[in-house]
């Protein structure tokens, strides 16, 4: 284990007031208490990551965290993987994700609104209100 990944008593007072702040400060309106804050900067410090990380990185979805699309594709080139989008709308988005260990071929992945219907997503305000940025999250 790293010793970033330790955690005193030192380092716990310091995350619990970032993380206090944090959510008082209103900025991230899914961090509303300094529990759901603390609990992913606890995750990014087992990661080996700045606890800030935690806001930056991370969704809360239905409570629990969620890495964001964008975190992911940003993981996924660092490690060499290149993405080629087909089609991006407000209906279909396309890709072709590209790794030379685990996909030199290349791996298509689609989401459509019918996709998002069928799952019981596209009623929900992102969808409605972003869609095509929505798709292409799922498409990630």
């Amino acid at each position: 284990m790293s010793e970033s990944a330790v955690v005193t008593q030192d380092n716990f007072d310091t995350l619990m007031r970032m993380a206090t702040t944090i959510s008082k400060s209103m900025l991230w309106k899914d961090f509303n208490s300094p529990e759901k804050v603390l609990g992913l900067m606890l995750l990014c410090q087992s990661e080996g990551l700045h606890p800030m990380a935690a806001v930056r990185r991370y969704d809360l979805i239905q409570g629990k965290p969620s890495l964001k699309a964008e975190a992911q594709l940003a993981d996924f080139q660092k490690d060499g993987g290149r993405i080629q989008w087909m089609e991006r709308s407000e209906t279909v988005c396309r890709a072709k994700f590209f790794h030379a260990v685990h996909c030199p071929e290349g791996t298509e992945v689609s989401w459509t609104m019918e996709d998002a219907k069928r799952a019981g997503l596209a009623g929900k305000d992102n969808y409605r209100n972003y869609p095509r940025q929505m798709l292409t999250a799922r498409v990630i």
